[in-house]
């Protein structure tokens, strides 16, 4: 998209009567070390293993499995925990809302489920709207369509050349 625009911009006489020095943008490595959260801590970072949420518990993983299983026999669909990753992001806003969160930490489970259901549905169906209102844009709006391509393609090569690094 940028590229059009700034293609003749970089090859104008005028650019490069204006280009900076490059000598200036030298990279040059002043100090190394041991970076920490602590002061003193020498032990190795942990990788970041899920984002915005805790891993699964054994018995979660066991749950969502036996729903996936269910929703697969029941329906012919071929879902799969990535599937379901929606759902965990609405929880987790869920989790996040000061309200629900007070409910859910003050309340025993039978007291504050059906509030916590009828909330969690309607944030899917808002998620399902959502859901519809994207599909559509991509599927009649060629430019929105290829500009979110490119962004993906463009994150998939950076992710698979620094695969290839590591």
């Amino acid at each position: 998209m940028y590229e059009n625009v700034t293609r003749p911009l970089l090859c104008s006489a005028a650019w490069r009567s204006v280009r900076p020095d490059r000598s200036y943008f030298r990279v040059q490595e002043e100090q190394s070390g041991y970076a920490s959260l602590t002061p003193g801590d020498r032990s190795l970072l942990k990788p970041i293993t899920e984002f915005g949420a805790k891993p699964y518990t054994e018995d979660e993983k066991r749950s969502l499995a036996e729903i996936i299983k269910a929703f697969n026999e029941k329906h012919g669909t071929q879902f799969t925990e990535a599937d379901f990753i929606r759902y965990e992001q609405i929880t987790q806003e869920m989790v996040n809302n000061e309200e629900m969160k007070e409910m859910l930490r003050n309340n025993p489970p039978d007291v504050v489920f059906n509030a916590f259901a009828e909330t969690f549905f309607r944030a899917v169906i808002r998620a399902f709207q959502r859901d519809h209102e994207m599909r559509n844009i991509i599927l009649t709006d060629p430019q929105a369509r290829n500009q979110a391509i490119r962004h993906f393609f463009n994150r998939a090569v950076r992710l698979v050349r620094e695969e290839s690094t590591h």
